[in-house]
């Protein structure tokens, strides 16, 4: 069993090993590798993401110059 101190009260705290749970149900069945590999899980597209930033950076360069101009 794995050991750790509880640093409120300084005395060990037993911590016990359940096994696998019902969070883990789709890794031991197989559930997940069928989802994933089949496209159906959502992923974030990256790419998009980065062009949201970008383009956020590229209005915070511009809109003080364009609100000095027509301010």
């Amino acid at each position: 069993m794995a050991r750790h101190f509880d640093d409120r009260y300084a005395e060990p705290v037993e911590e016990i090993n359940l096994g696998p749970d019902e969070r883990d149900m789709d890794l031991i069945d197989g559930t997940w590798e069928s989802e994933h590999y089949a496209g159906r899980r959502k992923h974030r597209d990256w790419q998009n993401v980065g062009l949201a930033i970008g383009l956020l950076v590229v209005l915070a360069m511009l809109l003080p110059g364009i609100l000095v101009m027509f301010g």
